[in-house]
């Protein structure tokens, strides 16, 4: 039956259980759970076995081995799942699979696991529990016919088969080209997760430019880059048009100052661990920006034609202090602002929105309401992009 949580209604059983038990006594079963709760162990509170006089009729088992638990299932009469949901239901299967009738709550995708071969009940109706319950455990009968009709009928699944229907119907899928990294040119994107809940109307989502495992999972800032593996920026120009020099403006972030600990007698100036750094890859060439920490700070990267393949443009991002030592959450990303370098307009109005600490409402033609996050506050202007490696 898993953990004991709300969901899985393990609460209702009990009180069923033991209201059973006073009437029926002689003809009730044992109950067992196979799990204690996650909840139980690091809170301390008091398994369910041991409350309210259940202890006659309930006995936990936790942790059980594959040995124990075919033994329980080939003790048991048959199996109750009274979840209130469920993403799937192994469980279910899982009875199914060792011969044994499942009774089992008519909710969410339970009867696609159980299929015609489990018995089910509604959850909100305790007489239908109680009826159904009542006729496994009272008509032997009803019980070997469905258990002769699963032992005959249910064919589980090998996980080996389930594993090769995935990698085939993969393989079967035509390959995209990259249709969700395409950019609107003078576009406010956002790293952050806010714009997920609704808060504003003016920035869309950064979510699809991110690529890699290198990136931490976006918080209510932005998106930190790791030193977990590869961290990538991935657009798409959005048109066939001759492709020209790109502007990409990107709102960077510093972490806490290096500890006493982290930082090197080496380090490459004495920023007393205030200082990290942020280096870009594009093809060959390498960008290196200073980020001071805790401090935002926005960055401009020119991208050239030669840079552009195939109207794609991928950058790489790497951070560290400037004392050389790696830190997992030196430098994350914010924002991202991009557009052709000879639009002049577009770039005058990206200025413009950062002087006035709004670039969301005024750069956006293109932001939809389905992508919104907060205005970001007005912060150190910092459109200079390095020519000899260094900023």
């Amino acid at each position: 039956m898993d953990d004991r949580t709300p969901k899985k209604s393990q609460a209702r059983l009990s009180n069923l259980a033991r209201s059973h038990s006073r009437t029926r006594r002689r003809e009730c079963a044992d109950t067992c759970l196979r799990r204690r709760s996650r909840l139980e162990e690091r809170v301390g509170i008091a398994p369910l076995e041991f409350q309210s006089g259940s202890a006659e009729k309930i006995k936990l088992f936790s942790n059980v081995s594959d040995t124990e638990l075919d033994a329980l299932y080939s003790a048991c009469m048959f199996t109750i799942y009274p979840s209130r949901y469920e993403g799937w239901g192994l469980p279910v299967t899982e009875s199914l699979a060792k011969g044994k009738v499942p009774l089992v709550s008519r909710i969410s995708s339970l009867p696609e696991a159980g299929l015609d071969f489990a018995e089910y009940f509604d959850l909100e109706v305790e007489t239908d529990f109680r009826e159904k319950l009542e006729a496994l455990l009272t008509d032997p009968n009803l019980l070997a016919r469905k258990e002769k009709r699963i032992i005959r009928e249910f064919r589980p699944r090998p996980w080996i088969e389930i594993a090769q229907e995935i990698i085939d119907k993969s393989l079967g899928v035509e390959r995209q080209n990259h249709p969700f990294t395409i950019y609107h040119d003078a576009t406010f994107y956002s790293f952050s997760r806010k714009h997920r809940r609704g808060q504003s109307p003016h920035a869309a989502s950064a979510e699809r430019f991110r690529a890699g495992t290198g990136w931490a999972e976006p918080d209510e800032k932005g998106c930190w880059i790791t030193d977990e593996g590869i961290t990538e920026l991935v657009f798409t120009q959005p048109s066939v048009r001759y492709p020209d020099r790109l502007h990409l403006y990107l709102l960077a972030y510093g972490g806490a100052p290096a500890s006493p600990v982290e930082k090197n007698t080496e380090s490459l100036c004495d920023d007393d661990g205030h200082l990290h750094q942020l280096n870009i890859q594009i093809g060959k060439r390498v960008h290196s920006f200073h980020v001071e920490a805790e401090r935002e700070r926005w960055i401009l990267v020119l991208i050239e034609v030669d840079d552009i393949a195939d109207k794609e443009v991928r950058l790489q991002l790497d951070t560290l202090p400037i004392s050389g030592r790696r830190n997992s959450f030196a430098v994350g990303i914010k924002s991202a602002y991009l557009c052709e370098a000879g639009d002049t307009a577009a770039r005058l109005n990206f200025v413009e929105g950062i002087a006035l600490g709004a670039p969301d409402a005024l750069v956006n033609p293109h932001a939809v309401a389905s992508e919104k996050m907060s205005r970001p506050v007005a912060t150190e202007l910092a459109l200079a992009a390095p020519h000899d490696g260094r900023d």
